[in-house]
């Protein structure tokens, strides 16, 4: 990923997703490609929205850097879904930032033990962007995609601390 832009330091501001940010942002094209892959993508969208925490990371006068969500497995393990556009290759590190910051937040909230994502084997940048967000990969998952393509299971084992609201990373 490149370098926030030496010129501009714009702050992000995170907000709760809505559907329709989807139709806003400027995907990156492996993500339009994936999402080319279900018609009924936006429907899929009203979905996400309601069934757990989701955020959409804005910024200002640029447009959404990227939407993500939670939806719960059972009882301390959430499921994530995220989708960037190219403006997480501009502003890497406020968009990082936030995100993880807010996925903190949200891991305590949720009482979450793990969350988990798959990520596209074959997509560098997104597997690097989760990096950036603190998962660690597990293992392969073949022929996994829509398309039969290999992912890859990604996860942030979190441990809390004994007044039970701060987290980190499981050593």
């Amino acid at each position: 990923m490149s370098s926030d832009d030496g010129n501009e330091y714009p702050r992000v501001t995170v907000v709760p997703f809505k559907w329709y940010h989807v139709t806003a942002m400027d995907l990156r094209p492996q993500e339009r490609a994936y999402l080319e892959q279900f018609p009924d993508y936006l429907e899929r969208a009203k979905v996400q929205e309601t069934r757990g925490p989701c955020y959409s990371v804005i910024v200002p006068g640029k447009g959404i850097a990227c939407s993500w969500g939670f939806t719960q497995m059972w009882a301390g393990v959430y499921e994530a879904w995220m989708l960037t556009s190219v403006l997480v290759e501009r502003y890497p590190y406020r968009v990082i930032r936030s995100a993880r910051e807010e996925m903190d937040k949200a891991a305590i909230d949720l009482k979450s033990h793990r969350l988990q994502m798959a990520v596209n084997a074959s997509s560098t940048q997104s597997l690097k962007f989760a990096k950036a967000l603190q998962f660690q990969a597990e293992g392969v998952l073949t022929s996994y995609g829509p398309d039969g393509s290999d992912y890859v299971m990604l996860a942030r084992i979190l441990k809390r601390s004994p007044d039970g609201g701060s987290i980190r990373q499981k050593a």
